[in-house]
């Protein structure tokens, strides 16, 4: 076979990627009557899609310290994709993230997803 007609991965090898949730992780649902862990006290709130919630802004920063240190930044919800889009455009940072997704119920793939997503952060957002 020629070697000009095989094809070349259309990526690059050494781009990281840095996956963002929503609920609780970006913006914080406040009290306990929606049954997410770590609410906030209901300062700061702001409305998205008629809910009221809390910027986490120590996960909104890193968010974009990543961004600029070159990562692709995916924000992604079980909630759905359209709620992702969301939060990102009411937060103000779309211009920080490369891909809003549906969170997956099913992988596949030849490795457990602890192989390669071997790193795991959250910080208190008070």
């Amino acid at each position: 076979m020629d070697n000009d007609l095989i094809a070349k991965p259309p990526y690059e090898t050494n781009t990281r990627s840095v996956y963002f949730d929503v609920d609780n992780t970006l913006v914080m649902w406040p009290g306990g009557s929606t049954g997410f862990k770590g609410a906030v006290d209901g300062k700061d709130l702001i409305d998205i899609a008629g809910y009221k919630v809390s910027p986490h802004l120590k996960h909104i920063q890193l968010l974009k310290d990543y961004k600029v240190s070159g990562c692709d930044i995916i924000v992604w919800s079980q909630a759905g994709k359209a709620w992702a889009n969301a939060v990102v455009d009411a937060l103000g940072i779309r211009e920080f993230v490369d891909y809003c997704l549906t969170k997956p119920d099913v992988y596949v793939d030849d490795l457990e997803a602890g192989h390669f997503m071997t790193t795991r952060q959250y910080l208190d957002p008070k």
